[in-house]
C-alpha cells in the first residue's frame, strides 16, 4: 500500500532487488542485529533526505509520508538495539538517539551507500 501511494506520487523504484553481501548476516546472530541497526539507520538518514526534498518541493503530504515512515524505521532499530542488548553486543539503551542523524544529502546518496556496501547489484544472493 504504501509503494502504490509512492508510485501515485510519481516515484519509481531504484530497484526491486536486493544481494546479501554476506551469508553470515544470516547465520551469525551478532551480525544479523549490527547489520539491522546499521540498515535502519540508513533507511531513517534515507527517509529523512526524502522529507527535506519534499519539503523543498513543497509537498507537505510526502514530508508528512517520509517521516512517518522515517518513525517506524527508527522503531525498528530500537527493537534491534534492544536484542542486541540483550544479546551483549551493545550496552548503551536501544533508544539511544533524542534527534535521528541526516546522514545524507539526497536519496541518491543512500541509494549509493546501499549499492557501494552490495545490498544492491553485489555479488551475494539475490533477495526478492
Amino acid at each position: 500500500a504504501h509503494y502504490d501511494f509512492l508510485v501515485a506520487a510519481g516515484a519509481k523504484a531504484l530497484t526491486t532487488e536486493f544481494t546479501l553481501p554476506d551469508e553470515a548476516i544470516v547465520n551469525d546472530v551478532g551480525v544479523f542485529l549490527q547489520t539491522v541497526i546499521g540498515l535502519e539507520e540508513a533507511f531513517i538518514g534515507a527517509y529523512i533526505a526524502a522529507a527535506q526534498a519534499f519539503a523543498a518541493q513543497g509537498q507537505p503530504d510526502l514530508v508528512q509520508y517520509a517521516m512517518q515512515t522515517a518513525a517506524v524505521e527508527g522503531e525498528h532499530r530500537a527493537h534491534a538495539r534492544f536484542y542486541a542488548l540483550g544479546a551483549g553486543l551493545i550496552t548503551e539503551s536501544p533508544n539511544n538517539h533524542a534527534f535521528e542523524k541526516a546522514l545524507f544529502g539526497s536519496v541518491g546518496e543512500a541509494a549509493t551507500a546501499l549499492t557501494d556496501l552490495g545490498w544492491i547489484d553485489g555479488s551475494g544472493a539475490t533477495l526478492v
